[in-house]
């Protein structure tokens, strides 16, 4: 197997360097997160400690590899064929990573849902991507050299086709639940279309993303420009779940900025939860609550006046 040195080693420098660009956006979105959500449980901050730690290791690890392609071994072309140690770890790492923000989607679908046939089916998905994603790093582990990876090609087109599918039900699924908590309110409804868009735009991100590395890992194997989308793939997800938590600001602003609405922090309420009066759902993480009272007068046929009083509660 030979490869072309030129596309390969650009295509390298540019994910190298995006992906730290993006790294950047990571911490700034941690501190964020720790500075405006204090009151958030305990294991909202280790879920997004553990993200970001995993998040440096890995943009190390592809430090590291570029580093050792690029400035130790810049006039020795048959260097690309070597498989660093930071080439191995990095794979298991992505491999961390993505579990980890999938699993986290699997929660808010439960969370949505309170149901369990939908969460076991996502969670079956996120569990065969990591089985499959440690089972292609053991096979990393074993080769010599990159040349051998050709005739293995097939698992890691497998693992990202997994990774992408998996992304995709999930987004489908979000979309689903929160269509089905509409209320006819508009502004209620106008803040569960901007989730469904938000669950979509996570989703599709990370899915055409896994998309190009197949497709340009098929269509350029004589190059690794596939490696300049394989670099982006921790970085969308690692981000996609730190905006997840860092959105409830947004919102909670969003519903400030009409009287009608109701807003105070929660701090046992579910992620993305909408409760209806007659389905009220327990509460079990850091949300945003929105509470829409409204009161119509009538008169009824003994001339007496009463109220009817409509509420709805939306947890995000």
């Amino acid at each position: 197997m030979s490869i072309d040195v030129n596309p390969t080693l650009g295509a390298m420098h540019i994910g190298v360097s995006s992906a730290g660009f993006l790294f950047g956006l990571t911490t700034a979105q941690a501190v964020y997160y720790y500075t405006h959500y204090q009151r958030d449980p305990w294991y909202f901050k280790l879920l997004v400690g553990w993200t970001v730690f995993l998040d440096l290791f890995h943009q190390i690890c592809i430090e590291h590899n570029g580093y050792m392609y690029e400035i130790v071994n810049w006039d020795n072309p048959l260097a690309l064929l070597e498989a660093w140690w930071s080439l191995r770890a990095g794979v298991f790492t992505l491999g961390l990573i993505t579990f980890t923000v999938q699993s986290f989607y699997v929660w808010r679908i439960w969370q949505l849902s309170k149901g369990y046939y939908f969460p076991a089916f996502v969670s079956l998905l996120a569990l065969a991507t990591f089985c499959t994603t440690m089972y292609w790093f053991k096979v990393v582990l074993g080769l010599k050299n990159l040349s051998e990876i050709v005739g293995v090609q097939y698992l890691q087109t497998t693992v990202n086709a997994l990774a992408g599918g998996t992304d995709i039900v999930i987004a489908l699924c979000m979309v689903w639940y929160l269509r089905h908590r509409r209320t006819g309110f508009e502004k209620t409804d106008g803040i569960l279309g901007r989730l469904m868009v938000l669950c979509v735009n996570t989703g599709a991100l990370t899915s055409i993303t896994a998309i190009w590395v197949i497709i340009s890992s098929s269509v350029w194997p004589q190059t690794q420009i596939y490696i300049l989308f394989y670099y982006f793939l921790a970085r969308f997800y690692s981000n996609s779940l730190l905006a997840t938590l860092n959105i409830r600001n947004a919102i909670r602003r969003a519903g400030e900025s009409n009287p009608s609405y109701e807003l105070g922090y929660v701090s046992t309420g579910g992620l993305f939860q909408v409760a209806h009066p007659a389905t009220t759902q327990s509460a079990s993480g850091g949300g945003v609550v929105v509470q829409i009272e409204r009161t119509v007068g009538r008169d009824d046929k003994r001339g007496g006046i009463g109220d009817d009083q409509e509420s709805v509660n939306t947890t995000v």
